[in-house]
């Protein structure tokens, strides 16, 4: 009687487990059709785009540029930029072309000669419009993962060194490195929407503007509701109000620099509800 029913639950455990395999199945098809779909609805937002004369007109640096036949036209050149280079630009050209003409073997089509020529025919504004664009139609076309119903919004900044050569000297200017000689140095952020893993806006300048000048730049595109994640550099009251000003939310890490702060810490207490009171020297700042 024993071994009967344990050969009928190994059975039943069988079929289920058929069943669960045949489901996954199913599943994982309908994610990959779904995931090609949402691919190809992005291709053809960008091929309108791409293959538009007015913004392929706002975009070029001279009337002449883009008007010939080329190897590498506009919409060629832009993809390829997208691309995420890695390697050495011929070699990269090569693999571009390799993929895009469907051949086993990768021939030289374009040099990197030709490359920088048609570069410098081309604006960095059309990236930050085809950005802009993008976001614009993720919000809209798709659902955005929210964390009760917030967006998580993150900023962070950095500092990068940039090539030495004079039109980069001029804007950006020289600053002291740990090692070596003065170089160029300017200050990056951008804003993050940490659950969709999407960069809604970026921008790059001089380093002696400060994070927060940059995030009050950044903060004109917050989406509605949104909650921004600070850094401990960031918090100040003017910002505090910018962000509210953009019916938005925000949390933020705080420095012991803080009297309030360091009065908590010295507390003991786990947590506790304070209240920030703004004086008369940080009101002035608050219609910045």
């Amino acid at each position: 009687m024993v071994y009967y029913y344990t050969i009928t639950t190994l059975q039943l455990l069988g079929k289920r487990r058929n069943l669960c395999q045949k489901k996954n199945q199913i599943l994982r098809k309908l994610a990959w059709k779904l995931l090609f779909q949402n691919c190809a609805k992005l291709i053809r937002f960008l091929k309108k785009f791409l293959f538009s004369k007015e913004f392929i007109n706002k975009h070029k640096t001279s009337p002449k540029a883009f008007t010939r036949q080329r190897k590498l036209p506009f919409h060629l050149l832009v993809c390829f930029l997208l691309n995420l280079i890695k390697g050495s630009y011929q070699s990269e050209l090569d693999r571009f072309f390799q993929a895009i003409t469907r051949t086993t073997i990768a021939k030289r089509v374009v040099s990197k000669a030709a490359l920088a020529k048609a570069r410098m025919k081309l604006s960095y504004e059309a990236f930050i419009e085809l950005n802009h664009h993008l976001i614009n139609c993720f919000q809209v076309d798709f659902k955005p993962i929210t964390w009760h119903g917030f967006r998580l919004m993150s900023i962070d900044g950095s500092t990068v060194k940039l090539p030495k050569t004079k039109d980069i000297i001029e804007h950006f200017g020289t600053w002291k490195v740990r090692q070596g000689d003065p170089c160029p140095m300017a200050r990056i952020s951008q804003l993050f929407d940490s659950l969709n893993k999407i960069t809604v806006k970026a921008i790059i300048s001089p380093k002696n503007i400060g994070e927060r000048k940059h995030a009050a730049s950044l903060f004109s595109t917050l989406p509605y509701n949104a909650l921004v994640l600070l850094d401990r550099g960031y918090p100040a009251f003017w910002l505090f109000k910018l962000i509210l000003s953009e019916r938005s939310h925000f949390c933020a890490r705080i420095s012991r620099k803080w009297v309030i702060v360091r009065k908590f810490i010295n507390s003991g207490k786990k947590e506790k509800i304070i209240q920030l009171r703004q004086t008369r020297k940080k009101s002035k700042y608050l219609s910045i």
